[in-house]
Order: C-alpha cells, then structure tokens, then sequence
C-alpha cells in the first residue's frame, strides 16, 4: 500500500511544471479583480510606448499580460439568477449589446432563473456545470474567480495526465522521450496565457483528451460518449466526431463506429432534452444566436478582408455584436455565411484523409494512432481558419491533439500561434478590438500562422499518401522519410 502510493505521488509530482505553471496564472497578484477604469488606466501606460513602459515597469508588464475581462464576473453573475442570488444587474445591462440582451427576462426575486427561459445563456446546455460548480463553493466577487480557476486549472492538469497516459499506447518511433513531453505540455499550458483559467474551453478540451484516450485504447463506446458530453458543453467536439472514428470505417469496423454514434448522440440529446423540454423557444433561439454570429475582428476571414479594405482605402469600423467585436464591412454578413458552410467541410476533410490513409496503408487490423491524431489535428486546424469567430481561447482546443500529430513543423507553428495569442489578448487587444493597423498586424501573423499549421498538416498527409512506408513518425527526420 506504502509502495503505491509512494508511486502514485511520483506520478503527480512528474507534473511540477504544469502545477507551476497553474499556480502562476492563479496566485499572480494580478488575479485581484479590476474595473472597466482600472484595465482601461493599465491599458494606456503601454498603449504609446510598450517596449519603454515594459522596461520601466516590469510589475505593470506582467500584469498587463494577465488581466481579466468580465467574462468570469458574467458567469457569477450567470450562476447567482440560477441560484437565486442578487446579481449585478447594472453589469449584466453594461455588457449587453442589440443583439444579446443580458439582463433577466424578469425580475429575479421570483426565485431561480433558469437558463434560456428566464434569460439569454449563449452556451450548450452542460456548461452551466463550470459555472455553476464554483459558485457552490463562494458566490463572492473576488473569490469566484478562483474556485473556477482552480476547476480550470485541474482541467489543464488533466489534459497533461491524458497526454502522459496516451504515450504509453503510441508505437515506440511515434513517443517522444518523457522530459520532452512534459517540458513542451507545461510550455503549452504556459503560452495559452491568462484564457486557460478564464474561459470555459479548457473544460471541453479536458473531455476531448480523455475522449482521445479512450479512442487509442480501443474504447469507442466511452469516446462517444465523452464526445457527446465536450458538444452539450461546447459545439465543436461534435465537428471532430468524423475524423475520430473515419479510421474504423475505412476498416469496416462499422459496429464500433455504431456503438460509438449512438452513445455519442444519445449523450447529446439526453443533454439536451430538459432544457428544451423546459423552453424549446428560449433554447432554439440559443442556437440561432450562434448560428447568427458575424465575422469576428479576430478571424481570418476577418483579416482577408480588412486588408482589402485598407488597401482599397475604405475606413475599417467594427461593432459590439453577439459579446465580441465583429467587422462591419458591406461583404462581411456574405464572408460570415460562407465560413460557416466552410466548417464542417474542413472538419469533413481531416475525417476524410485519415480515412483514404487508413484504406491505402491500414486496410486490416488496428490502424496507426497517428491517423487518429492527424485527423483530429487537421479538421480542428481547419475549423479555426473557416470559422467566422476565432476567440484566442479557441487555441486551447489544440492542447490534447497538436503534441501527438506526426508533423513537427505543424506542431512548432501551433506553439507559435499560442505564443502570438498570448501577446494579442489581453495586452494588445485594445487596438485589436478597433483593428488599428498595428492590432491588424498582430492578427495577420497569429492567422497566418494557423493557415501555415493546417498546409503544414496538409503536406504531411501527402507525403504519407506517395512514401507511406518511410514516414513512419514524427520523431523521423526529414531526411530520412524522404521518398527514394
């Protein structure tokens, strides 16, 4: 008993960096609350001069790195109408705008609100969980914020376990040694930046990293279903249902592709059914909101066409719209509305590759989970550069898939993304927001380097398509895979 659990702590403490990590985005000084005044003030002193402030005042830097946006005070806010606590008001009004209008349908004082009937909640249904969850612990205003960092963080931490667990069933040539694993996870963790503990994103991409467990381990069943609670709690692990499971089509292994869709959809519509058994009104209006969404300042589309706006002279203007900045162009609506049919097609096309491969080079017995993983990595690369809303959280995505993907140069741009994000938001996104030309340059690499991650990712499946027997793993050098 002594001995395991002597090795169940090694086991913990081999995680040191990623706890560090954690612990500086949670116990910084810079985790006090702020106000609208406070961040604007700290945004001024590095807005003129960022690199002299910096130098001046390091304390500041960091801190300007770090702070917070209300979206933690909007989920307490959230969680006091479910509970039937007073919440701000005043602040629910301040972050409403024409098309989502925060503030409860009726007077709270008749109870418990529920979400989609008694006030707009823009999110699937089970992601009232991490917002709920905190505030059974404290509904305080400045210790919510760290009951649901630290269920963040523990999400963060269990996307490393996953990783640390999906090693020991990847083929030897594809496993990278264990420092180099740990070391580059903690450093991914640590370039996501202040979004890890303040979004709900974290939550989904913990339950697609156990989803990808489940996968490499022959467990389709439980994939499904993990797969199905990541959808009620954000949309996109749905997108990536495809690409999980193309492998075993291509097999004809089609009872587990069975098994594995029915729990899937089962988990989405038992998710699903209360709410809307509750209001089916309040909650298809839920998902005409997000089916409604314009072109977000921070998408690619977004930058494609503002360059062509600057170039052709014509003055850039966003506009507060669904809870972010979005474009105002005359195209924008059209670009919108073409991303979004874009989407699936790009989810569809990293289901469709691992699929071909699977059937050229793995027609019997299991396929390499490398195919799982590129697939995985390829729809999701695609998904960020189609989609007409590209938030810098959305990267988190990324953490349980991009390390395991056999291309190392899609790997590296991906750090790279993570690391442009993490200097676009929070610090630089007051010019962003209004796409000054300096924000506009921000954007314009951290989307370029997305674009270059799914070619990256793209090159990879072609020259697995024409030498399939020499790219074997991405540990293999360039050299060596090369076709003869």
């Amino acid at each position: 008993m002594d001995a395991r659990r002597k090795l169940s702590w090694r086991a913990v403490l081999r995680f040191w960096p990623h706890i560090l990590v954690v612990a500086f985005f949670h116990v910084g000084y810079h985790r006090a609350q702020f106000s609208t005044e406070e961040r604007q003030r700290l945004y001024q002193r590095f807005l003129q001069d960022p690199i002299g402030a910096s130098l001046a005042d390091p304390s500041a830097a960091l801190r300007v790195h770090h702070v917070r946006d209300g979206d933690e005070y909007l989920y307490l806010s959230w969680a006091n109408l479910m509970l039937g606590k007073p919440a701000d008001l005043e602040f629910l009004l301040a972050e409403s705008d024409t098309t989502i209008p925060l503030l409860p349908f009726h007077s709270s004082e008749h109870g418990r609100l529920l979400p989609y009937r008694d006030f707009v909640f823009q999110y699937p249904p089970l992601a009232v969980i991490p917002i709920v969850l905190p505030a059974l612990i404290t509904t305080h205003p400045v210790l919510y914020p760290y009951a649901f960092g630290t269920l963040a963080g523990l999400a963060a931490l269990m996307i490393a376990f996953a990783g640390w667990a999906v090693r020991t069933h990847l083929a030897t040539d594809f496993r990278h040694s264990d420092r180099h694993y740990l070391w580059i996870s903690a450093g991914a963790l640590f370039l996501v930046g202040v979004t890890l503990e303040t979004r709900l994103d974290v939550f989904a991409a913990a339950i697609v990293a156990a989803a990808l467990l489940a996968a490499v381990t022959d467990r389709w069943v439980l994939a499904g279903v993990l797969l199905g609670v990541g959808a009620a709690m954000k949309v996109y692990p749905a997108l990536l249902f495809p690409a999980f499971v193309a492998p075993l089509v291509a097999q004809r292994g089609y009872r587990k592709v069975l098994d594995s869709l029915a729990t899937f959809v089962a988990t989405v519509l038992l998710s699903c059914v209360l709410p809307a058994l509750v209001t089916w009104s309040g909650f298809l209006h839920a998902l005409e909101l997000q089916s409604a969404r314009g072109l977000q300042v921070e998408s690619v589309g977004a930058t494609v066409l503002a360059w062509i706006e600057v170039i052709t002279g014509s003055p850039l203007e966003t506009a507060r719209q669904f809870g972010a900045r979005d474009l105002v162009a005359a195209s924008a609506p059209w670009i919108a509305s073409m991303c979004r049919l874009l989407v699936p097609a790009m989810a569809l096309l990293g289901a469709l590759l691992s699929w071909w491969a699977t059937r050229t080079h793995h027609p019997i017995g299991r396929p390499s989970q490398a195919l799982i993983f590129d697939g995985v990595a390829t729809a999701m690369a695609g998904i960020w550069i189609a989609s007409p809303v590209l938030s810098p959280q959305y990267l988190v995505w990324g953490l349980p898939v991009f390390l395991f993907a056999s291309s190392s140069i899609a790997r590296l741009l991906y750090l790279l993304a993570l690391g442009v994000t993490r200097i676009e938001y929070p610090a630089c996104y007051p010019f962003i927001a209004h796409l000054e030309f300096s924000g506009l340059l921000v954007l314009t690499i951290r989307n370029g380097l997305l674009l270059a991650t799914w070619t990256a990712l793209l090159s990879n499946w072609i020259q697995r398509f024409r030498c399939p027997d020499d790219l074997v793993s991405p540990t293999t050098p360039r050299s060596a895979a090369a076709c003869r």
